[in-house]
């Protein structure tokens, strides 16, 4: 299926830009979701997309930092699950008859045993958050539409952990970074104040995870749900001594109470066999080099906003 035109919800967010890199080509046409349109109001969204047409659509947008969830259950779920049913009915209201791409999160599985490492999607979920409970509820509401709405090829992906260069401080990767980086221009006492770092997470690098994506519009299956993930086991305390490594000085870690916590899932570690089976896709990019590119990244923000 050749696929020209794109909508993208969510556009402007860290995988957005990298996913408009990923899709540009000499024939491809993009379309942003307006920052304008607040995909709680389906109104604008049905009066948005009766005035376009699409082969594809790329649903991004999401509230997506666990913590923020939990403040605000109620808000994640009116933009996560309420936002993507209103996608959906403005789409089928306009005659939509392409292919949209659900992009959920991994943290649906919740605390999963050792014993079913790796996680594969027949893996029961176990939301432990709103986060993850309204991408459960959004992620079976694709399901439910791509029985019933034949001119539709509806795909879902259950995402593992995303780093890259530009990502939020928020996130743990790029903060640890961020702070590597600004040790060694010297805005920084040399301490870093962390969480559990004994856990370990299985991080993908977004040039990689848009990748999966592309693919995936062209080859995913109808109804069908993947885990987009490395298959690589990365313990936290690990990423401390590369960055040191990289960073070219040591610094103390201080293992701060209001980032810890006992809840944490211990050990994460994903397949994509399902994933390559049906695209052929596998990552492409080591660990080592994202933490390296995201160091950079910030090394070179702080020296160009010190000017």
């Amino acid at each position: 299926m050749v696929l020209n035109k794109f909508l993208i919800t969510g556009a402007n967010g860290f995988v957005g830009e990298y996913l408009i890199n990923q899709l540009a080509g000499k024939s491809s046409q993009i379309v942003k979701l307006p920052k304008t349109i607040d995909i709680r109001n389906k109104n604008e969204l049905i009066s948005f997309c009766s005035a376009y047409s699409f082969d594809a659509v790329i649903h991004l947008a999401a509230m997506s930092f666990v913590p923020e969830s939990v403040l605000n259950p109620k808000e994640v779920d009116d933009i996560n699950f309420t936002g993507t049913k209103n996608i959906l009915e403005a789409l089928r209201l306009s005659n939509f008859e392409g292919v949209f791409l659900f992009i959920g999160s991994s943290d649906v599985y919740g605390i999963v045993p050792e014993s079913s490492l790796p996680i594969t999607e027949k893996v029961p979920l176990s939301p432990m958050n709103p986060y993850s409970k309204s991408k459960v509820r959004a992620e079976d509401l694709c399901k439910k539409w791509s029985i019933k709405e034949k001119n539709m090829r509806i795909i879902m992906t259950r995402s593992f952990n995303h780093i890259g260069p530009g990502q939020d401080e928020r996130f743990v990767v790029s903060r640890f970074c961020k702070l590597a980086a600004m040790i060694n221009c010297g805005y920084k006492k040399p301490y870093i104040e962390t969480g559990n770092l004994n856990i370990s997470r299985d991080f993908t690098d977004v040039r990689d995870i848009v990748n999966a994506y592309d693919l995936l519009l062209k080859y995913g299956k109808n109804g069908e749900v993947y885990n987009v993930c490395s298959g690589n086991e990365i313990i936290l305390e690990d990423l401390i001594g590369r960055l040191k490594q990289i960073s070219g000085v040591d610094f103390n870690v201080m293992v701060s109470s209001d980032l810890y916590r006992d809840s944490d899932q211990k050990r994460v570690s994903g397949s994509f066999s399902k994933l390559n089976e049906m695209t052929g896709w596998k990552p492409s990019i080591l660990f080592d080099a994202s933490i390296n590119d995201i160091y950079n990244y910030w090394k070179n923000k702080i020296k160009m906003e010190s000017k």
